[in-house]
C-alpha cells in the first residue's frame, strides 16, 4: 500500500471518529427544565400532538406552557396553556439551534473520496498512458483526497444553510410536584 493511500485512510478514519465522537458527547448531555426554555412537550391524543413554546410554570398536576399565535391583524398574541400532566407522552427540551455542517461535510467528504477512488482507479491520471497497478493506486488516492476534500467543502456549505433545534427528553418522572421548604430551610444539593 502507497503512502498517499495510508495517509487517505488516516485522513477518513480520523475525520469519521471525531465526528461520532463529538456526536455522542452532545447526545450525553442533561436537560434542565428552567422557566422561559423552549420546550416541545408530546401530548397522548389521538393523532398525535407535539406543541412547541416556552416552558412557564409546573404545578401539581399542570404544565403551563406559553405559546405563540398570530392574530387577525398579525400580531402575535400569547397564551399560556395548561396541560395536565397524565396528557403528556413525552417532554424535550432545546438545547438550542444548531447548524448541520459539520455533518455535510462528514456526509460530502465520504461521497467525494468514494466518488474520487472509483474515478481514479477506473479511469488513471494520464489518459494516453497505459495505466500500470502502482499508477492506478495513486491515482484513486489523488483522485478520493481531491474530490474528498471538494465533497467536504460543498457539505459543509449545504449544512450550514440548514439548522434544527436539538432536543434532549426530559423524563416524566422528574415532573413530580417540587418540594416544599418552610419558611427560613435552605436547600442545597452538591454532585
Amino acid at each position: 500500500m502507497s503512502r498517499t493511500i495510508r495517509f487517505v485512510a488516516v485522513v477518513a478514519f480520523v475525520g469519521a471518529t471525531l465526528g461520532l465522537t463529538v456526536m455522542t458527547l452532545d447526545a450525553q448531555g442533561t436537560a434542565l427544565l428552567t422557566n422561559g426554555a423552549r420546550i416541545r412537550v408530546t401530548l397522548n391524543s389521538t393523532p398525535r400532538r407535539a406543541l412547541v413554546g416556552t416552558f412557564d410554570a409546573l404545578s401539581e398536576d399542570t404544565l403551563h406552557l406559553r405559546v405563540t399565535r398570530e392574530s387577525p391583524s398579525r400580531t402575535p398574541v400569547f397564551d399560556i396553556l395548561g396541560i395536565p400532566l397524565t396528557g403528556i407522552e413525552a417532554l424535550e427540551v432545546s438545547r438550542g439551534r444548531h447548524s448541520k455542517a459539520g455533518r455535510g461535510a462528514l456526509i460530502g467528504l465520504g461521497v467525494g473520496a468514494g466518488l474520487g477512488v472509483l474515478a481514479g482507479a477506473a479511469g488513471g491520471c494520464d489518459v494516453n498512458a497505459e495505466p500500470t497497478t502502482g499508477d492506478r493506486a495513486a491515482c484513486a488516492a489523488v483522485g478520493a483526497l481531491g474530490l474528498g476534500l471538494t465533497g467536504a467543502g460543498l457539505g459543509a456549505l449545504i449544512g450550514a444553510l440548514s439548522s434544527s433545534d436539538e432536543w434532549v427528553t426530559v423524563p416524566l418522572s422528574s415532573l413530580g410536584p417540587a418540594p416544599v421548604t418552610p419558611p427560613g430551610t435552605t436547600v442545597s444539593h452538591q454532585f
